[in-house]
């Protein structure tokens, strides 16, 4: 059964704001994985990334065609 992409992105979004950056990390993978064409997912992974210091992948996601 596929997962509802909508509440995996509302969580992604809402961990990120409070610093979960594990929690965010993990429904983001989830939900590119389900939806590898959702450009806000590519987006906040690169967020995550950024804030824990790994600048180089956060470019890489954002670059991603």
């Amino acid at each position: 059964m596929q997962p509802n992409l909508k509440q995996l992105h509302q969580s992604a979004i809402k961990y990120l704001n409070e610093g979960k950056v594990q929690l965010a990390h993990k429904n983001l993978v989830e939900l590119v994985s389900h939806k590898p064409d959702f450009a806000d997912g590519y987006f906040l992974l690169a967020m995550v990334n950024l804030q824990v210091g790994q600048i180089y992948k956060a470019i890489k996601l954002i670059e991603k065609p």
